[in-house]
């Protein structure tokens, strides 16, 4: 084999191996894309422990549900798989709609096409405390506690105090500094 054909040999395998490398950084990236059902579930995960209930809700399993979005139902399935919150086990429902409701919710996620059912959603809810998480602008207005809404092109969401008083609920300093306050 002869100069010219070791190099292009070699050189065949310099181009094959960047090019690989460059496959594996894209697939890689693409495997740490975070989407917005992905988002919503770290969040919610992340609202559980950073939100106080009262007393009598810190026993027996801690509820997280969503109604109306099959994929943050999924990706909060995958997140919390055999985690607690303090002492709590988590278990996760989905309902398709506000109708089919039922029992105790420590934190229930409403998705954007259910939002116009938001008053009944409150009705059902009136007498427990729940963080009602929303995902549709305004809604924070008409009850929920948390609401995601995009800011400067990424997710933020939106903490109403006043919203969390009424269900009881005590939210640490750590979640307010990390919401847009809005009362």
């Amino acid at each position: 084999m002869g100069k010219k054909d070791v190099f292009i040999k070699n050189g065949l395998l310099i181009t094959l191996t960047v090019v690989l490398f460059l496959n594996n950084i894209s697939a890689i990236g693409q495997q740490r894309q975070v989407t917005a059902p992905r988002y919503i579930s770290y969040a919610m995960y992340n609202f559980a422990k950073s939100v106080n209930w009262p007393e009598q809700y810190k026993s027996g399993d801690f509820i997280l549900t969503v109604v109306g979005d099959k994929d943050v139902y999924n990706e909060l399935n995958k997140l919390v798989t055999n985690q607690k919150i303090g002492l709590q086990s988590i278990v996760i429902n989905y309902y398709k709609n506000i109708d089919e409701l039922s029992g105790f919710q420590h934190i229930l996620f409403l998705a954007s096409w259910q939002s116009a059912n938001i008053n009944t959603l409150l009705e059902k809810v009136s007498e427990s405390s729940t963080l009602i998480v929303t995902e549709k602008e305004g809604m924070i207005h008409k009850g929920s506690v948390i609401n995601f809404i995009p800011k400067d092109g990424k997710m933020a969401f939106e903490l109403s105090q006043a919203n969390a008083d009424k269900s009881n609920l005590q939210v640490s300093s750590y979640l307010k500094k990390m919401a847009i306050l809005v009362n």
